[in-house]
């Protein structure tokens, strides 16, 4: 066997809903740093802060706070380095019906799309509108081009360093405590 995936995912829910994410929804990022990237999207290996651009998320700022032009954005922030082990709280985004997402992660980093291209003519589920900044991806990864860049952590797996991500999204409604 060369690789192995290995995904497990339980859900409960008592009422149907259906997530909506806007532009006004608050949307908190522990990322204190970004991956930089020359113009066409290449990673620079240059590690800049966050304060004070677009694409500081630490405050839970809405996407139309910190970004009024509607540039959206595909980039890497990167967070502090936690305790070895540790999940800690990456992301948390709440919709304006008050359901939230947490993500968790052990991961350095994750790149946040804000569905910047999103085509209006894409296949939604019925009833759905899809559009440019009707969703937002949050991808807890390594750092992007860690194989060129001797001092980010490795990404690079062989035989006695297999791949581990640990993931873990928890959902709550109107600012309900998490249960764990």
């Amino acid at each position: 066997m060369i690789s192995r995936h290995q995904s497990t995912w339980r859900s409960t829910i008592t009422t149907r809903w259906v997530p909506r994410v806007t532009l006004g929804a608050p949307f908190a990022v522990s990322g204190i740093n970004l991956s930089a990237a020359a113009p066409d999207g290449v990673p620079t290996g240059a590690i800049v802060p966050v304060a004070g651009t677009p694409f500081d998320f630490t405050d839970g700022q809405p996407f139309a706070t910190l970004d009024p032009q509607r540039r959206g954005t595909d980039n890497h922030v990167i967070f502090a380095k936690g305790a070895e082990g540790h999940m800690p709280e990456i992301a948390k985004l709440t919709s304006p019906n008050g359901v939230s997402m947490r993500v968790c992660s052990d991961q350095p980093g994750a790149q946040i799309y804000t569905a910047t291209h999103l085509s209006s003519g894409a296949a939604a589920q019925e009833g759905q509108q899809l559009a440019p900044f009707a969703a937002v991806c949050i991808e807890p990864q390594g750092f992007p081009d860690a194989v060129n860049q001797p001092d980010f952590p490795s990404v690079i797996v062989h035989p006695g360093r297999p791949y581990h991500q640990r993931l873990s999204l928890d959902f709550s409604t109107n600012g309900a405590d998490r249960d764990d």
